[in-house]
């Protein structure tokens, strides 16, 4: 519940968020209107006790009415932006302390989502009714990642008829057999920690779950503190309406008032103090009290408009928006890179580098930062490992969870005889280092394993 006596706009001694403004979401309002219709009660039921009249009695009853409705309002969960406190609930530190507490769990399936229809709803927080077409394979089971901010109420087949699901952390499986192509629905609401979606603004960036992705996925880098980029390797149909005061801004193509649709690998919905211009057929969207040298208008044709036709991984570009300033920017949070739009925190000074570091980051850094480990503390990755093996020891009945760390794959691999430690850091450094390689971690650990393990039980 939002403080009921924090009658103050929170993150006041924080540089506010230059496409957001300070915050004054509506709950604040809300909330002096409970504390004005309470005193109102008080003051009249007083002068009712000095002189009982029906005009004192009804405007008593109006006053205490109107208290408790908008109180129930007010306790309602709403999507925050607090950038002040550093605990629990302020907006940098929240999902650190999540995930600290609750472990994550991953499970790579064949269960593939080939196209969205996404209505979403914005006021106090995200209203979502999403359908997905998919293909599933039925021996599987068939599991979706969505942040855990955002709490499923129901999900439906193609004929409407209510599936049997279960929600934990970010993952929900659908319990209910299901054909192995179809439809699904999903009705949920919610918010997130960091990114929010409220009456006063909207930044959903493309990397953070709030809308459901295939399969089931570690989300959050606890390391760098940040949400990994987790996008289909080719691009996918989306339908998008979203119902709001304010214009949204997406880096899908307009086909409507705050309606579009196209193809890409993910999609991005900011909404607030922004303007959007056109440049050569590239839309940049940035907000108008910016603090990229407080000309964030200058900063593009700087430094990014020069490299549009030069870099490669910007030639399908077609929409570029600067990011809210966070203050906990986290490196997954300096650049956010997909083939048809761009999303960039403060100037994009030596953008080329940091599409590099993006590139690295997003699909290698994990393993580059175990081998480090291996290498340079062995006996660190050894306790990690011995770590894994006691919990397989302890709780068996969660053993192939356990055995998809990344530490025991390599570490269980690094226990066979004959393998040689040299060797496979070599091995994992060559893939690292090969920008032509696509393979996923996952993808390389599993053929790693087929070529070592042949032998093993």
């Amino acid at each position: 519940m939002i403080g009921l006596f924090d009658l103050w706009p929170r993150g006041l001694d924080w540089d506010f968020l230059d496409s957001y403004g300070y915050p004054a979401e509506n709950y604040l309002i809300i909330q002096m209107l409970v504390w004005i219709f309470f005193v109102l009660f008080l003051i009249m039921l007083f002068l009712f006790f000095k002189k009982k009249t029906l005009g004192r009695a009804l405007i008593s009853i109006i006053g205490l009415t109107l208290t408790v409705v908008l109180f129930l309002i007010h306790i309602s969960p709403a999507s925050i932006v607090n950038m002040k406190d550093l605990g629990r609930y302020d907006s940098g530190s929240a999902d650190d302390i999540y995930y600290m507490e609750n472990i994550q769990k991953e499970r790579k399936t064949a269960t593939e989502i080939l196209s969205y229809d996404l209505r979403f709803s914005v006021s106090r927080l995200l209203r979502a009714d999403v359908s997905v077409t998919y293909r599933h394979e039925l021996e599987e089971p068939f599991f979706l990642t969505l942040y855990h901010g955002f709490k499923v109420t129901a999900v439906q087949d193609e004929s409407g008829r209510p599936l049997d699901f279960r929600q934990e952390l970010d993952t929900i499986e659908i319990l209910d057999p299901v054909p192995e192509t179809g439809k699904l629905r999903l009705l949920y609401q919610g918010y997130g920690a960091k990114y929010f979606a409220n009456d006063q603004g909207i930044f959903l960036p493309a990397n953070f779950a709030y809308y459901p992705r295939p399969g089931q996925h570690a989300i959050y880098d606890k390391e760098l503190a940040g949400f990994k980029p987790i996008f289909p390797s080719q691009p996918l149909s989306f339908t998008l309406q979203v119902t709001y005061r304010d214009q949204v801004y997406c880096n899908l193509p307009t086909s409507g008032e705050n309606e579009f649709s196209g193809q890409a690998h993910g999609i991005s919905l900011f909404s607030g103090l922004y303007k959007e211009e056109e440049f050569d057929g590239v839309r940049v969207l940035y907000p108008y009290f910016g603090t990229c040298f407080s000309n964030p208008r200058r900063d593009f044709l700087d430094n990014i408009q020069p490299l549009l036709s030069a870099e490669p991984m910007l030639q399908d570009t077609g929409f570029i928006a600067y990011m809210p300033n966070m203050n906990f920017p986290s490196p997954y949070e300096q650049i956010v890179l997909l083939p048809d739009h761009l999303m960039i925190s403060g100037s994009a000074m030596h953008l080329a580098e940091r599409i590099q570091n993006w590139q690295f980051l997003s699909q290698k850094y994990d393993l580059h930062f175990m081998i480090n480990v291996l290498t340079e503390k062995p006996e660190l990755f050894q306790a990690k490992f011995d770590y894994i093996l006691s919990e397989i020891e302890e709780m068996p009945e969660f053993e192939d969870f356990f055995k998809q760390d990344k530490y025991y794959r390599l570490g269980f691999i690094l226990e066979q005889p004959g393998v040689a430690r040299e060797e496979i850091v070599s091995t994992c450094m060559s893939y690292i280092n090969n920008d032509a390689d696509q393979r996923t971690v996952d993808e390389f650990l599993l053929e790693l394993e087929k070529e070592y393990l042949r032998d093993a039980e």
